[in-house]
């Protein structure tokens, strides 16, 4: 069986421990201690994605958009609203209500389903009405009737699978049935067209003319490979067919896997894991305990009697397997393995290059590996030289520009590539520059922004600060109150109350939601809070003291 155990893929009985990979636990423990835990994030309030650039901000429980320009273009009225799609519409719910707005904030489908989802490429949306599930159009009309018990989205093929009394099938964006609704379940078209459809023990594969082949006995598929091929599980033994659906390597392995770039695949036969090729011969024998598939290299990770190795993909052994654990290449002719506790280097031949002499070794970032010797941090390149010698108390992977961050003497600074400080470490925390070329930096408790310089471009002043989006803002925490800013620090909107009530100020201060002054807004919650009839309060001691009177309201 194929399935995923603890970030491994595989078959299971070759799922390894994952190499141990040495994080700076010390240097993450204080990164969050001094900055990280009070970054702010804000992607999902700033990503919104939609041509008109909005964002959201939370006020009274209620989401309201503004532009990047501070403006309100919708006013806080739901507790949810969904993705905007390309339509340029979005699910809102209110109450028990779901309905469809605009980025204008105009309610274009009105509240009258029980529930609805987001648009297809196809301009249709699932929405449900007396527990059925149907499709309307971008004006609201019902094109096809709420009939179905469940029901998907359309897919790039123009079809969407329903489910009516019991049965599955698919339609197109008529409501016309393509693939007649009798199948137990169904799964997704894939890639070549292709989807798995029936009963138990009785399925096949349909394609997107509803035409069927069936495979009696089948019980699981794998996804299609580069190669035209996917697996099969048929009564118990596993097999591989092709886009036809016709049967290429007959089903007699226990367990298989998908075939890689190399064109091998890897099966378990009699036991034993081996690696076959696409005409279903055996290129590796079935002779491996636990062995991984070649992922992104010509390698493959192998383990027996404990201990970690490589094969070739002819199955010679490249790398013996005597290591208590072993990285993977990725991209490198290098990769850190565990000798007796101590970390070393070691390329694609099996030669030693940095012999097991570390505290702690990492993968490479940009061509550059961080190692720990004797408490401190440097890098070292693929040819396993030591281009930036330990002398770091903490240190990260190569990042945003080509800088690294590092701490000396308990503050943060950046270096590139050649070992060079290009900014000296003096602030207390700091994060990775973003694209736009700014990094949070944290100063006597308070968040900024410095460029690639090192230069404090936006000052220290907030109690909380997030990372800048794509769109140009930051949500910042200032003297307790939450907003925005743009790149040059500029408080675009803020969150404030006024009389426990939550408003919006833009960056003058001055109230832009709602619309009215603040002895206004004051004044609304004591008239909800008005003295009630003395009757009425009459009423509320006798039914506090539970004495069975008549009220005077019914007198």
């Amino acid at each position: 069986m194929i399935r995923v155990i603890r970030g491994c893929v595989g078959l299971v009985a070759a799922c390894f421990a994952l190499m141990p990979q040495a994080q700076d636990f010390e240097a993450v423990k204080r990164a969050a201690e001094q900055g990280e835990a009070k970054a702010l994030n804000a992607k999902e309030a700033l990503e919104v994605d939609n041509e008109e650039h909005l964002f959201w901000v939370k006020i009274n429980s209620k989401r309201a958009y503004l532009n990047t320009k501070g403006e309100v273009i919708i006013p806080p009225r739901s507790e949810y609203i969904g993705k905007f799609a390309a339509n340029g519409l979005a699910t809102i719910h209110e109450g028990n209500k779901w309905g469809y707005i605009n980025t204008k904030g105009v309610v274009v489908v009105p509240l009258m389903f029980e529930r609805a989802e987001g648009f297809s490429a196809n301009g249709l949306a699932r929405v449900q009405v007396n527990g059925k599930k149907g499709y309307i159009n971008t004006k609201g009309e019902m094109v096809i009737p709420p009939e179905f018990e469940e029901a998907w989205d359309f897919n790039n093929y123009g079809l969407a699978g329903v489910k009516k009394n019991g049965k599955w099938g698919y339609i197109n964006a008529k409501g016309e049935v393509v693939v007649q609704l009798r199948f137990g379940y169904i799964r997704p078209f894939d890639a070549n067209g292709l989807a798995w459809v029936g009963e138990i023990g009785n399925s096949g594969f349909i394609n997107t003319k509803g035409e069927m082949v069936t495979l009696p006995g089948l019980e699981q598929t794998l996804r299609f490979t580069d190669n035209g091929l996917a697996g099969v599980k048929i009564n118990g033994k596993w097999g591989y067919i092709n886009r036809r659906v016709e049967m290429v390597i007959p089903p007699r392995f226990e367990e298989a896997e998908v075939f890689y770039a190399n064109g091998l695949a890897r099966v378990r036969e009699n036991g034993k894991i081996g690696f076959i090729n696409a005409k279903g011969e055996m290129v590796i024998s079935s002779q491996f305990e636990n062995v991984e598939s070649f992922y992104s290299s010509e390698l493959a990770r192998v383990m027996q009697n404990g201990k970690y190795g490589y094969i070739n993909t002819k199955g010679e052994i490249v790398i013996p397997p005597k290591y208590e654990n072993i990285g993977h290449f990725i991209h490198n002719e290098l990769t850190e393995f565990i000798e007796d506790g101590k970390y070393g280097y070691i390329n694609t031949q099996g030669r030693i290059v940095i012999p097991p002499k570390l505290e702690s070794a990492l993968r490479f970032s940009l061509g550059l590996a961080r190692i720990r010797e004797n408490g401190l941090y440097g890098y070292i390149n693929t040819q396993g030289e030591m281009v930036i010698s330990p002398k770091f108390e903490a240190a990260w992977d190569f990042a945003g520009y080509g800088f690294a961050r590092i701490i000396e003497n308990d503050k943060y600074g950046f270096i590139n590539a050649k070992g060079e400080m290009v900014i000296p470490p003096r602030f207390e925390w700091v994060g990775v520059f973003a694209a736009n070329g700014l990094a949070l930096f944290k100063e006597n408790g308070k968040y900024g922004y410095i460029n690639t310089k090192g230069e404090r471009v936006i000052p220290a002043k907030f109690e909380e600060a997030s990372e800048f989006s794509t769109k140009g803002l930051a949500m910042v925490k200032d003297n307790g109150k939450l907003g925005y800013i743009n790149l040059k620090g500029q408080t675009i909107v803020s969150v404030d109350k006024i009389c426990r009530y939550e408003v919006l100020k833009d960056g003058r201060g001055e109230i832009i939601w709602p619309q009215k002054t603040p002895e206004q807004i004051c004044e609304e919650p004591r008239q909800q809070r008005k003295v009630r009839p003395a009757c009425e309060q009459e009423d509320a001691k006798i039914k506090n003291r539970h004495i069975r009177q008549e009220s005077c309201n019914a007198k």
